[in-house]
């Protein structure tokens, strides 16, 4: 038996001896066989998200420090999580994991996960062309709620399938592809399209918004849409030969707007481990439009 298929036998064994766990009325009860489903009142939300009402903004920013009073601080010098630095304005914690099934990472981060946090899922190495793939998605899904069935799962562009951005006639192949991911769909508990910032016009990229998120209508689950997006420009090539920047307030803004018109739950603002630059409440553009649509975007 080859390891992967060995790892998912090993957890619906577990699953299947965790008849049932309860955490207190009106929380989170949860069975092997079922998606993580809440008792108590009818507008109960789930760890935070919901399928309507607030627009709640979540962060994967692994930066290491911030400004206060002008200086730059360290977040681990000054006494303080970067997740709680983003709670104090509203935006709340996406665990993401990358490219592993390993039990002792998953363990690990389901053991760091609480409520309102989310976790989702990141499983680039397998091929999304692959015909395999989806249903290995979706027992990856599986998997992790061995670990800890209360915090809501999610899957990074799959449900629907990344696009990378628009291009002439790329819609037809997306098309043919999509409908093999209902599986994982129906697997998670929030749907996420990625739609970062692949191209600097504005206008395409609200195009492919426009289409993941009617994708992830189409799927007919009902659950909260929660997309990926990013705070940079990924192939944006200026004056100086730079192939990135940082989004400016107002295109963040406009993002956020798009998103909840076109009936988004919220969003993971999302940024790579190798920027470093001082998170600044008050200079940063993209962090500020951040701040002020949490503040008043509900």
């Amino acid at each position: 038996m080859n390891p992967l298929k060995q790892l998912f036998v090993s957890l619906c064994v577990a699953a299947a001896l965790i008849a049932a766990v309860a955490v207190g009325n009106g929380r989170c009860v949860c069975s092997a066989a079922a998606h993580v489903r809440f008792t108590g009142a009818p507008d109960q939300k789930i760890a935070g998200i919901t399928s309507g009402g607030d627009f709640i903004i979540y962060q994967f920013i692994p930066f290491k420090c911030f400004v206060q009073d002008g200086k730059i601080v360290e977040f681990k010098k000054a006494g303080i999580s970067k997740d709680a630095w983003f709670a104090r304005f509203g935006i709340r914690t996406a665990h993401v994991v990358y490219h592993s099934l390993d039990p002792v990472v998953l363990k690990q981060v389901a053991r760091t996960a609480k409520r309102p946090s989310i976790i989702s899922l990141d499983l680039e190495q397998w091929s999304f062309y692959a015909p395999q793939t989806p249903q290995r998605i979706a027992q990856a899904v599986r998997a992790i709620r061995v670990f800890h069935p209360c915090v809501p799962v999610g899957v990074y562009g799959a449900a629907p399938v990344n696009t990378f951005g628009w291009a002439p006639g790329r819609w037809q192949k997306y098309d043919q592809l999509n409908p093999r991911y209902k599986v994982v769909a129906d697997a998670v508990d929030f749907i996420s399209p990625v739609l970062y910032s692949y191209q600097p016009s504005m206008k395409k990229w609200q195009t492919t918004a426009r289409y993941d998120i009617a994708w992830a209508h189409r799927y007919g689950t009902s659950k909260p849409i929660i997309p990926y997006v990013s705070m940079r420009i990924r192939r944006h090539q200026n004056l100086n030969g730079k192939k990135r920047r940082d989004l400016t307030y107002g295109e963040m803004l406009l993002e956020l707007k798009t998103l909840r018109r076109l009936g988004a739950n919220g969003c993971i603002v999302w940024a790579s481990s190798k920027s470093n630059e001082p998170l600044d409440p008050h200079r940063t553009g993209w962090l500020r439009a951040m701040i002020a649509f949490a503040r008043r975007g509900r």
